[in-house]
């Protein structure tokens, strides 16, 4: 795949206000549904203790990942996501947290090449 491809397919996820578990569980599923970006050093960057108050992923909206859920993933809390990158690839990441999770837009920005999209998730009725 060359650079330009995979940079134009890549988006940038940050996850905050929720527990580390809950973060965990978030980027792992999108770990399922997409590869690791190349900044991302080969997988996200999460610390389990309760001192971390954001926690990063980059994916690569254009690459299939290990295993997509195939069911709701439950979550303690609601999880705040900011979600960064091309209008294709945020929309790819969106669309796959909405397989999985109850998802609320919280703010949109547009910039001249890329879009940031705030989201709210919770579990979805039925989350195992």
């Amino acid at each position: 795949m060359d650079t330009q491809h995979s940079l134009t397919s890549q988006v940038q996820v940050v996850l905050s206000d929720c527990s580390g578990d809950d973060a965990e569980r978030v980027l792992g599923a999108l770990h399922g549904f997409f590869a690791a970006g190349s900044g991302d050093g080969g997988g996200s960057r999460t610390d389990r203790s309760e001192k971390s108050t954001a926690w990063t992923g980059v994916f690569d909206t254009q690459s299939s990942g290990s295993s997509a859920p195939d069911s709701p993933v439950r979550l303690s809390g609601p999880v705040t996501v900011e979600l960064q990158g091309t209008c294709p690839a945020v929309k790819a990441a969106r669309e796959a947290l909405e397989k999985v999770f109850g998802v609320q837009e919280t703010g949109h920005v547009s910039g001249d090449q890329e879009v940031e999209v705030g989201l709210r998730l919770e579990s979805l009725d039925g989350a195992a």
